[in-house]
């Protein structure tokens, strides 16, 4: 093991990459969960919202080599907590982003406001539409104005599924049921 520290120069700023996933079986994953969730009726993926959050976990752990864990999510990129991915993809139409832990332990996950205004735009078609919402308080004056509120956004805690890429037998895959 291997430890990183921080030094006085600034990172990088690089792009978020576009990329094409390879793994056919991830692939056919993804299509089966989108699948899955344009069935759950008056569900947000029905009315074409909603994309798909993949992170991929490299670990040695006996017979495991990858861990994919995959659900979807509903949320923006806005805000000082937004969690911008490492690459993204499309699979069947659906924006997927994918989650690298690794390299974001390595201090390499540092993007330009472009890639980061580009990703933003590529993801809005997805997002509920922004309203904007006027805070007052007990006398009627504004304490707080968002123009970025989403009145269907969420954020999923729970269900996808878990892949598990193993060295000598086929990928396992596991509903996550919480």
């Amino acid at each position: 093991m291997f430890l990183v520290t921080a030094h006085a120069q600034k990172p990088k700023e690089m792009a978020i990459q576009e990329i094409v996933l390879q793994d056919t079986f991830l692939v056919k994953q993804i299509i089966q969960l989108i699948e899955e969730q344009k069935n759950v009726q008056d569900g947000p993926f029905q009315k074409g919202l909603g994309y798909v959050r993949v992170t991929a976990e490299q670990v040695s752990r006996g017979d495991t080599l990858l861990i994919y864990n995959l659900n979807t999510e509903f949320s923006s990129l806005d805000g000082q907590r937004a969690k911008f991915p490492n690459y993204y993809a499309t699979v069947a139409n659906r924006l997927v982003f994918v989650y690298v832990p690794l390299l974001d332990m390595l201090g390499t996950s540092v993007y330009s406001s472009k890639s980061k205004d580009t990703l933003k735009a590529k993801l809005e078609p997805f997002l509920p539409k922004a309203e904007t919402l006027i805070w007052k308080n007990e006398k009627g004056k504004v304490v707080h104005v968002d123009e970025k509120f989403r009145s269907g956004e969420l954020m999923q805690m729970h269900g996808g599924k878990t892949i598990y890429m193993l060295k000598e037998k086929p990928p396992v895959v596991v509903r996550n049921i919480y």
